[in-house]
């Protein structure tokens, strides 16, 4: 008796508990779960509810005469389900796990209508390897997604490529994938969500582009000097080149201009394949002017000096030169 209480706590979980681990995950999903896609594995909770009471043990029964029993599957891939016994789940689709139960509890008890769903995920661990800030390790479930995955390991470099991410799959297969869609065009397909066994390697980019001066830069910043102290003033960042993208499109990909950006004055520096270097007009006050960038190319988007103005009852007001760490007194005393 005491052996079929252990295997009854490890195999069937109260509603309680379920109620628990779901708020430990804590998760938020992107979209709701496809039962004709959601692939069923080791960890994974099943809910099985049965209108009008069966005879299940260690099952939860509410008034309305409902026998409510949760499942986990178990590491060899099956539910055990008390007098039908075990069923193979592992690798089928949350769909055809739910026939595929309700086919064997029908083999025991005629004119039953029984419910299957999804209680709560599964966990495991992912390897993130590559072009990202944080290699490693990661856990995630059956509904990570590859963005949720780069997020976790603090995302790209901004010499990664967004555009050939590999994901290897258990089975020795692999599945290219172009972020940039789902990045620019919420192209869920191109998000994919990962399974056990899936590796995750972002590569370097094969072509580049370099974005320097008054953007802000999701990656390496410049110190600049002044005579008064330091301020951040320039960024600067090497970006993969993704075909087809604009001058305006490539500094909102790097994280958009400064408010002390020149935008008439931004220019692009093309090295020729003689050697010599172009400089192409790349005004980002008019949008008409919105030349295609190539790789290799570099965006140089000038910016003015950051100033404090000092106006009223003053002996000389107007702009002066911003120092960190001054106070208004040091303005007003300019």
């Amino acid at each position: 008796m005491a052996l079929v209480q252990l295997i009854a706590a490890v195999l069937f979980l109260t509603p309680a508990a379920v109620e628990t681990a779901q708020v430990e995950t804590g998760m938020a999903f992107i979209d709701a779960i496809d039962p004709d896609e959601y692939v069923l594995g080791p960890g994974d909770i099943l809910w099985i509810s049965v209108p009008g009471g069966i005879p299940f043990y260690y099952s939860d029964e509410n008034p309305s005469g409902v026998s409510i029993l949760n499942v986990a599957v178990t590491p060899d891939g099956n539910v055990v389900i008390p007098v039908v016994g075990a069923v193979e789940v592992s690798g089928y689709t949350l769909a055809e796990g739910a026939d595929a139960i309700r086919g064997a509890v029908a083999r025991h008890y005629r004119h039953v209508s029984v419910q299957v769903g999804l209680a709560c995920l599964r966990s495991f661990s992912v390897p993130v390897t590559g072009q990202v800030h944080g290699p490693g390790i990661i856990r995630v479930t059956g509904v990570t997604r590859l963005t949720e995955a780069l997020s976790q390991v603090g995302g790209v470099l901004p010499n990664g490529s967004l555009t050939r991410i590999v994901i290897a799959h258990r089975d020795g297969d692999t599945t290219m994938v172009n972020l940039g869609d789902f990045i620019s065009e919420g192209e869920l397909s191109a998000n994919p969500s990962l399974t056990l066994g899936d590796r995750v390697h972002v590569p370097l980019a094969t072509d580049l582009v370099c974005v320097e001066g008054a953007v802000h830069v999701r990656g390496e910043y410049s110190l600049c000097r002044t005579d008064e102290g330091f301020w951040f003033e320039s960024g600067q960042a090497v970006m993969e080149y993704i075909p087809g993208e604009t001058v305006s499109e490539l500094v909102a990909r790097a994280g958009g201009l400064t408010p002390w950006a020149v935008t008439e004055e931004c220019q692009i520096f093309r090295y020729l394949s003689d050697g010599t270097e172009e400089i192409i007009p790349a005004r980002l006050d008019d949008p008409v002017v919105d030349p295609l960038v190539m790789p290799n190319d570099r965006l140089a988007v000038p910016g003015t000096s950051p100033t404090v103005a000092v106006t009223g009852h003053v002996a000389m007001p107007g702009a002066y030169p911003y120092v960190a760490m001054k106070y208004y007194l040091y303005y007003v005393g300019q």
